[in-house]
């Protein structure tokens, strides 16, 4: 692959800090004061300037992303050498990554979690459309800006299904922690192997738990093999079972079993989206601004739209009253001073004799 100069874009460029250090590379801020623009310069560690897997995962990247054209997934301006390092010039995303975003809410409640969910997912259909299996979904690797945008970034272990692979079959690629069962046993990779990666995204999002994280990379490998997904309702009551239900699908063992491809998530996220709210970009700029203090709001709202719910049902009979009890627990559960809505669930325990312990 031919490398450009980049003595032009650095002599034009002002550093601003680092913004990621890693075992390959680094990521450094620039103003390009030509173009008014920040850029992240992704900089390879220069020991490894002449490491043929190194800069081969490298390439890779630069490949797959000059095939990929879409507003979710991060653009390439350019890539070169400057002073014998191997560098890549990337949009950069000012507020963060995902990772640092669940770190600070710890569970990011369903509407929040749909909308990212459905900007990950819209990016990957794309990708597989282009033939690009990402094989590295992880939150470090979902960026966002201040202004709403979600992008998915590092396509370097990407398969290019056209192109010759990037590594041996059997060799391990990917983030142990959130790679597919076929991955960890060196199986064909596919467009279903980073649906399940983003279904422990989800999970993760939703209950603030990684279902198969463990002590150990070997320990979290086999859980990722063989361990079952725990409810994501025992840890987040908030989540109904319709969204339980796409997770899991996401989250199957076998691929066969999964969703085909992440235009069918899409479609059954439409479905569940509407017994929560619909979560827009004007209502995801404000989230970042405070995402504790929005989450908060938004776990009231849900709260009150679960007890009018509870109301609703309990009106339909005596067999509806399960339903009315769970919705009801959900909203004390969701604010937990909800005062109204514990009343209600106390007038319903004692006129049906439901115990919240044994009965949900």
């Amino acid at each position: 692959m031919e490398f450009v100069d980049l003595n032009n874009f650095f002599n034009n460029s002002r550093h601003i800090k680092t913004i990621g250090q890693g075992g390959m590379a680094t990521i450094e801020l620039y103003y390009n004061e030509r173009e008014d623009l920040y850029l992240a310069v992704k900089m390879l560690h220069k020991q490894f300037s002449e490491d043929e897997n190194t800069l081969s995962r490298f390439f890779h990247e630069i490949e797959a992303c000059k095939r990929l054209n879409h507003p979710n997934i991060i653009r390439i301006y350019s890539y070169g050498k400057y002073k014998d390092k191997y560098c890549l010039i990337l949009e950069y995303m000012d507020w963060g990554n995902l990772k640092q975003l669940s770190d600070e809410v710890k569970i990011i409640s369903p509407p929040v979690s749909i909308y990212i969910m459905t900007r990950l997912l819209v990016a990957l259909q794309y990708a597989h459309t282009k033939k690009i299996i990402h094989r590295d979904i992880k939150p470090t690797n979902i960026l966002i800006s201040k202004d709403g945008r979600i992008k998915l970034t590092d396509f370097g272990v990407s398969k290019i299904q056209d192109l010759t692979q990037l590594t041996q079959t059997g060799a391990l690629i990917g983030t142990p922690a959130y790679m597919s069962p076929e991955q960890v046993k060196g199986k064909k990779v596919t467009i279903q192997s980073d649906i399940f990666s983003a279904g422990i995204i989800f999970y993760e999002l939703l209950t603030g738990k990684h279902p198969f994280l463990a002590d150990t990379p070997g320990e979290t490998l086999m859980n990722i093999s063989t361990k079952e997904v725990p409810l994501m309702f025992e840890y987040n009551p908030g989540i109904i079972l319709p969204l339980e239900v796409v997770v899991d699908k996401m989250l199957k063992k076998d691929p066969s079993e999964r969703y085909k491809n992440a235009f069918e998530v899409l479609n059954d996220l439409k479905k569940v989206e509407k017994y929560y709210f619909k979560f827009n970009v004007d209502d995801f700029i404000n989230y970042l601004k405070n995402p504790k203090l929005v989450e908060r709001r938004i776990r009231e709202r849900l709260a009150r739209k679960f007890f009018e719910s509870s109301k609703r049902i309990i009106k339909r009979g005596a067999e509806y009253s399960t339903q009315a009890v769970l919705d009801a627990y959900r909203s004390i559960y969701l604010n937990p001073e909800f005062n109204e809505a514990k009343e209600f669930v106390n007038q319903m325990l004692t006129q049906t004799g439901f115990s919240l312990e044994k009965d949900i």
